[in-house]
């Protein structure tokens, strides 16, 4: 999958509704507004790193031990290192955190949807 088509999937994404809750924040449209905004504002060159479930997502989440190819799209540099991941197989969106250039990849939390922003979010 190149870049152009993984970053054209968060774009899709971003321009259909979202689950996720405004937590009782001004009005739902301008929270979710203002949400995609800084999404967009951690866009990356889109990468290819390991994904890997934590014994939670594994037990709870159905996912396998075993690694996952996945793309990168979007990075937040904080302390844990917050990892927006599209997988092309699937179509799905979802969170991680570590670091894109780690040697052991990054953890997923386990679940995933077509919802970018919500997976963003948590």
């Amino acid at each position: 999958m190149s870049s152009n088509a993984a970053i054209q999937a968060l774009e899709t994404s971003l321009s259909m509704e979202s689950s996720t809750p405004n937590l009782g924040k001004r009005d739902r449209e301008t929270y979710l507004q203002e949400q995609r905004l800084a999404l967009r504002a951690c866009v990356v060159e889109p990468v290819v790193v390991t994904a890997r479930a934590g014994s939670w997502a594994q037990q709870y989440c159905g996912m396998s031990a075993n690694p996952y190819r996945m793309i990168a799209v979007a990075y937040l540099n904080s302390k844990v290192g917050q990892c927006l991941l599209y997988n092309p197989d699937t179509g799905l969106f979802s969170l991680a955190y570590g670091y894109l250039d780690s040697p052991d990849g990054v953890q997923l939390i386990g679940h995933s949807s077509t919802d970018a922003l919500g997976e963003w979010l948590g």
